[in-house]
Order: structure tokens, then sequence, then C-alpha cells
């Protein structure tokens, strides 16, 4: 068995700068240990630099066999990917640091196509269970996410001039760069307030830790999204996803008689096709509204 001596000390090195210079959050950095202790377990091998590619394809492999999980099941591809880019990482800061990987060609790598959700959606009564679980933050990510429809990245990066008593103004964090006016409920206001006078917010809702500069951060998206996760799988409910509560964000405003152009705005999507796939699982009076509003718009374009 060769000596890893001198790979654990370059993972301590790393991580000593993940640390202390990109000043990652201290929820993320057990995270990138673990995973990098597990390849370095994996590949048995001695230094970064016989790193090559055929090892990580192997350990990637490996996982989605269940050979490198404690309960013997197959990894999903969302945390096989989550690794691999862990130990990317990794590897890109040594190649900035000069050192020469001759085996390791990055660009190569491929990233596996990510599992669906377990769930599409949830209704309000599950939601409203999973909350029993969540703590302070985690019961605001996942209320401000359902009520309001935001997205993973409009949730991180949701500041407090972007709120107006119970409005939220996404403006140029909205993907599809459109604005969008969010109203959240009284409860979630409430919620916020005391959240905000709490942990003395002046930015940044949800924030991180500050920059090497001093400069404040928002929360990581894996932050958040482990976050969100947890209440979930304490709930019984594996396999969520944050993207799930902005389908329940969908299916509740159509059921409750928003009409197709209401959902596509409030969704913020740049057309009623993108909106189409928030609409699929939703009963038949739904489905054959969106067929006769598709029938119509075809005679349209066909004058």
């Amino acid at each position: 068995m060769q000596n890893k001596a001198k790979f654990l000390e370059q993972i301590s090195e790393y991580i000593d700068w993940c640390k202390n210079v990109k000043m990652m959050s201290k929820e993320t950095i057990p995270h990138k240990v673990s995973d990098l202790m597990l390849f370095a377990e994996f590949t048995n091998i001695s230094c970064v630099e016989e790193i090559s590619n055929n090892h990580i394809n192997e350990f990637m492999k490996a996982q989605h066999l269940g050979i490198h999980r404690i309960n013997g099941k197959p990894c999903s591809n969302r945390t096989i990917n989550t690794r691999t880019e862990n130990i990317k990482a990794m590897l890109k800061y040594f190649r900035d640091m000069g050192l020469d990987i001759p085996g390791l060609k990055l660009p190569l790598l491929i990233k596996l196509r990510e599992d669906p959700p377990a769930q599409l959606y949830y209704e309000r009564k599950v939601i409203n269970h999973v909350l029993c679980f969540a703590d302070r933050r985690s019961w605001l990510m996942i209320r401000l996410a359902f009520e309001c429809g935001l997205r993973l990245n409009e949730l991180r990066t949701l500041q407090l001039r972007d709120i107006d008593g119970l409005t939220i103004n996404i403006g140029s964090k909205a993907k599809c760069k459109e604005d969008g006016i969010m109203t959240m409920s009284e409860v979630t206001k409430a919620r916020l307030n005391d959240w905000i006078e709490r942990e003395g917010i002046t930015n940044y809702i949800f924030r991180g830790k500050p920059d090497v500069y001093g400069n404040e951060r928002a929360l990581s998206k894996s932050c958040v999204r482990d976050c969100m996760t947890k209440p979930f799988i304490q709930a019984g409910l594996d396999g969520f996803h944050p993207h799930a509560l902005r389908h329940s964000f969908a299916t509740e405003i159509i059921e409750n008689g928003a009409t197709d152009e209401e959902a596509q705005h409030m969704l913020r999507h740049s057309s009623f096709e993108v909106s189409r796939n928030y609409i699929h699982h939703l009963g038949v009076r739904t489905k054959r509204s969106f067929e006769k509003y598709m029938h119509c718009k075809d005679d349209e374009d066909l004058r």
C-alpha cells in the first residue's frame, strides 16, 4: 500500500485555504473534507500529482454502483457530481499553485445527468408539517420559496432593500431578467422581521461568511440547499430539491384561480411554454384549460 501522508497533507493545505482565504462557511467545509477523504481512501494514491482522469472516473463509477456508500446503496447523480466538483476544485487550486498533474484533463470529465426530484411538488399541508422540524432560518427559506415561488439563487441573494412591507422585489435577480413583485403572508413577514432583528441583518437576509476583504457575502447555494433539505429528511421525506417548492407555488396559484397569463407573470417566465412544465402534474381541469389555450394559439398561428 502506498504512503498517503503527502496526499493527506495536500488535502489539509487546500482545506486551510478554503477556510482562511476563500472564507467558506462552516457548513461547506465538513462536506469538502468528507468528500476528499473518501476519494483519498478509494484511490489510495500518494500525492495529488498522481491523480488522473481514470482515478476520478473509477471513483464516480464506484459510487454509482454503491461500492462507496456505507449502506451499500448507489449514490444519486447529484451526490456524485457534488463530490466530483469538490475534487476538481482542489485540483484547480493546486494547478493554480503551479503543480504539474500530467494525467489530468479536467475538460474531459463528464458531469452526470442529475436525477429528477423524488417529488415534483408538495401540498400546503405537507409543507406545514415539514416546517414543524425547521429552525428559524430553514423555516424562512422554505416559506419564502413556497409563498413567493423564489428560485434558489433569488432566495439566497435576497437583500433587505428588496423587501417593502409584504412585498419582495426580485428585480434583476429574476432568471429571465424581468422584474417581479411577489407578496408574502403576514405570518411570514412577522417571522422575517424577527429574524432581521435577531441577526442584525443590514444587507443579505441569509448571509454567509465575509470574503477576505471583509465584504458581506450571500450564503452559498449548497448551504441554502442543505438548510432547506434537513427538515424534509427529518419529516421522513427523502429526495427533496428546493425547486420542488417553486412547482408547489405554481400548483397552488393555479388551483386557486390564477389564469395562465397570471401564472406565467408570477413565475417570471419568459413565455408560457416554459410555464407549461410547472402545470403538467395538475388536475384534469387545468390540463384541459391548457390544451384549449394551446389549440387557440395554434389557430392564431395558422392565420
